[in-house]
């Protein structure tokens, strides 16, 4: 698969701490897929609810013209009706995915619209057993490890500096985590995990 453009991806790390105990990112998920469709979807129900109103009001003065002056002026319910929807429902197909790593814990989260955040995992750095590229050489022991959750935390799976981490829980539960690394992050990784870490150069 061709590698994405770093240019199509929406990414950001703060390194405003400066250290190898610290990193934060966040990524936009690409535009792609089933999540392209839904959004182009979406899209179209918001130009049906406005076209919609607009045509049952029309209706309306044609049907009662003593009301056609009101109905006429009830126009702008349209875009208002639009707005209501895309201000309720575009967050949805709107998504980010944010780690954080600090003080030994990390923490994936999703991100909607910007501003709602849902915490997808959090753990210790250290409980990873192998933190790994998703590349030829190493993916094989992704798909062997039959997790039993995989967290997605990446923009697109043809997006650089793409990795995976396998954790297993006291309770045998195994959760995958697949997600973009930086520099910074890496060095997070190799200062709680040495031991689990496969280093790579990245290109952030």
């Amino acid at each position: 698969m061709k590698r994405q453009r770093r240019d199509d991806i929406v990414a950001r790390a703060d390194d405003a701490y400066k250290n190898s105990s610290y990193a934060e990112y966040s990524v936009a998920k690409a535009i792609e897929g089933k999540y392209k469709q839904q959004r182009f979807l979406m899209i179209l129900l918001y130009i049906g609810v406005a076209i919609g109103v607009v045509g049952l009001l029309v209706g309306i003065s044609r049907l009662f013209p003593g009301l056609g002056m009101i109905a006429l002026f009830s126009v702008a319910l349209g875009p208002l009706a639009v707005w209501m929807m895309v201000f309720f429902t575009w967050h949805k197909v709107s998504i980010e995915y944010k780690y954080v790593i600090d003080h030994s814990e990390i923490v994936f989260s999703t991100v909607y619209g910007g501003k709602s955040e849902k915490e997808m995992l959090r753990c210790k750095v250290k409980d990873f057993e192998l933190i790994a590229p998703l590349n030829d050489e190493y993916k094989g022991q992704l798909e062997a490890f039959n997790a039993d959750i995989t967290v997605e935390a990446y923009p697109s799976l043809s997006s650089y500096d793409i990795y995976f981490a396998l954790k297993t829980d006291e309770n045998n539960k195994k959760t995958a985590v697949i997600f973009q690394v930086t520099n910074y992050t890496l060095k997070a990784f190799k200062y709680y995990n040495k031991d689990a870490l496969v280093m790579t150069e990245t290109m952030r």
